[in-house]
């Protein structure tokens, strides 16, 4: 699902979250801060996973440029993503940012221990998070030169 209008969208953004509340929260503040994306979701590690590899149900799955990752997932949390994305050559070049309620310590050394890019805390405030999902937006396809991978 994306809520950003394609001719727009520049950038690729792959969104793992499991609740569909949070998700279409998100989409939203990434429409209303008017991020050049094209926005795909996916509800956990698991798809996650897949999506990334490309394998079934997303053989045709495009690489994305960013990862919005989601700690807390069922089954295969944002820790054992992340362990996966960065010991894979394919995909360890895929920025990832955690997008996480939690601002316990201990997660915000784990996810940096094991090479997130950028851990940001959710807003329970909508403007807020609009305004943090603009910033963010700003320095990764704005200031920022993300990797070319060969197709």
């Amino acid at each position: 699902m994306s809520l950003v209008r394609q001719e727009a969208a520049r950038y690729k953004i792959l969104l793992v979250e499991d609740s569909e509340d949070d998700a279409l929260i998100t989409q939203k503040a990434l429409q209303r801060a008017q991020v050049p994306a094209r926005v795909q979701w996916v509800k956990s590690g698991e798809e996650c996973l897949a999506f990334l590899r490309q394998n079934p149900p997303y053989q045709d799955a495009e690489r994305p440029d960013l990862v919005l990752l989601d700690l807390k997932l069922p089954l295969m949390d944002g820790r054992a993503v992340m362990r996966e994305i960065v010991i894979d050559p394919e995909l360890q070049t895929i920025p990832v940012i955690v997008l996480s309620t939690s601002q316990a310590p201990d997660d915000i050394a784990d996810m940096y221990r094991l090479r997130c890019n950028s851990y940001i805390v959710k807003s329970m405030e909508f403007a807020a998070f609009v305004r943090t999902i603009s910033v963010c937006s700003q320095y990764w396809f704005g200031a920022v030169e993300l990797p070319v991978v060969d197709a």
